[in-house]
């Protein structure tokens, strides 16, 4: 891919708001605007989340100590599906049944190998904390998979800058659309992606009607917009 083409998509995914802000903006809304505390608060909630960015490191998985985190922070979020969805525990079990739950986790290294597809693992003070993972679905388009992160560093970021650095890498990797599907109840990284540019799409494979009614699917375009005379360029 052409540097020029992946800066242009670089530059649109920097212009997208991102959770930072968005939680900035409704710390502001919450506080009296005519108390003097409320920029300092403001400021304080800014520095301790740049702090935690600092803190958080984020990268590919590529040593068997790696790829052990990553498992073990699947069993984590298999563990939390569990929980949240215990009222469809059908579902779980159907899909996460043992053997083919083995099977899934033997398999990520090549489902996900790069450079077309890639698992990243967060470390928050060298303590894998979260993961996620990108594989392709054709090529010019990919698909966010397995973002977990434990549930004592939610609320820090780490989420967040996981799915940042997995859609640089897309960009970066060629890919022109990102997908994904996720349940109804995880309302946390429903947000997180809405903050990050996904919107809502119809079932991009195949899936029985009860178990669509419990999945969302979201994507988001990584190509730059097009304006003024390269547009007019494009069409003639």
């Amino acid at each position: 891919m052409r540097r020029k083409e992946i800066k242009g998509k670089l530059l649109r995914l920097q212009s997208l708001p991102s959770v930072k802000s968005k939680a900035m903006i409704e710390l502001a809304l919450k506080e009296d605007s005519s108390d003097p505390r409320s920029g300092n608060l403001v400021l304080a909630a800014e520095r301790g989340r740049a702090e935690m960015d600092r803190r958080v490191q984020i990268a590919e998985a590529r040593s068997p100590d790696d790829l052990l985190a990553v498992r073990d922070l699947c069993e984590g979020f298999l563990s939390w599906l569990r929980e949240r969805y215990a009222r469809e525990m059908w579902l779980i079990d159907a899909y996460y049944a043992p053997e083919k739950w083995a099977a899934t986790l033997d398999s990520l290294p090549e489902v996900h190998a790069p450079p077309r597809g890639e698992i990243l693992l967060a470390r928050l003070e060298g303590r894998p904390v979260g993961c996620v993972m990108m594989r392709p679905l054709d090529d010019r388009t990919c698909e966010m998979k397995r973002l977990f992160v434990r549930s004592d560093v939610r609320g820090t970021g780490a989420g967040r800058l996981l799915c940042e650095h997995l859609l640089r890498l897309s960009v970066e990797r060629g890919y022109d659309v990102m997908r994904l599907d996720t349940g109804i109840y995880h309302d946390e990284a429903i947000g997180l992606y809405e903050a990050l540019g996904f919107r809502m799409r119809d079932a991009y494979y195949d899936v029985p009607p009860r178990v669509a009614e419990l999945l969302h699917f979201m994507e988001t375009d990584l190509t730059p917009p097009v304006h003024g005379s390269e547009a007019a360029r494009q069409t003639t």
